[in-house]
């Protein structure tokens, strides 16, 4: 069915002149991720609204989004499996939120700080789809550790000032922590392949 939308959606960009056929691939490659990516962002929405967390849902979305973009991190080979992978990921977010306690925020801190050691060993993770030159790479690099480490001293920030505002460390330090497993996953992924 999503196939049928991004043909349709394709078909209607060609005869309104919009691209040509020769980029016909690019495009439904574009449209198949854009689609995916929103019917992801909301079912966790969806879902938060639903469960009454739906702030924190959100903080975490965006935050796993920038670091995922830019560490990059593991990538199921399928829709359904991204999909149920993200929606497992939703439901331990959630399961830490309703648990919430001193050895949760302690272990969230201690987990956030080894995401950090995560990203400046071994992200960004390069995607077979989009190899990066040496150049892009090394500034990858370098966005990735400032934006890490920039959230991590914020986070923390927040943490000591404001203890009892829960909805904005735990979705990022969760965040950031899974983030640090999925580069390990995608490295140790890349390693099994070779």
């Amino acid at each position: 069915m999503i196939g049928k939308i991004i043909s349709l959606i394709t078909d209607t960009l060609l005869l309104k002149g919009a691209i040509e056929e020769d980029d016909r691939d690019i495009y439904e490659y574009g449209i198949d991720v854009a689609l995916f990516s929103c019917l992801i962002i909301a079912a966790q929405v969806l879902l938060g609204c639903v469960f009454k967390c739906c702030i924190e849902t959100l903080v975490m979305v965006f935050f796993f989004a920038v670091f995922q973009t830019q560490n990059g991190g593991f990538h199921a080979r399928t829709h359904l499996g991204c999909f149920s992978i993200t929606i497992l990921q939703w439901i331990v977010f959630r399961l830490v939120l309703a648990f919430v306690n001193d050895y949760i925020v302690l272990f969230f801190s201690c987990s956030s700080i080894v995401s950090l050691i995560i990203v400046f060993l071994l992200a960004p993770v390069e995607h077979v789809n989009a190899p990066m030159s040496d150049k892009k790479k090394k500034d990858a690099k370098l966005i990735s550790r400032i934006i890490c480490s920039v959230v991590l001293v914020l986070n923390f920030l927040l943490f000591k000032y404001l203890w009892k505002l829960n909805l904005i460390f735990l979705p990022i330090a969760f965040s950031l922590t899974i983030s640090g497993i999925s580069i390990l996953m995608a490295h140790v992924h890349k390693r099994k392949a070779v």
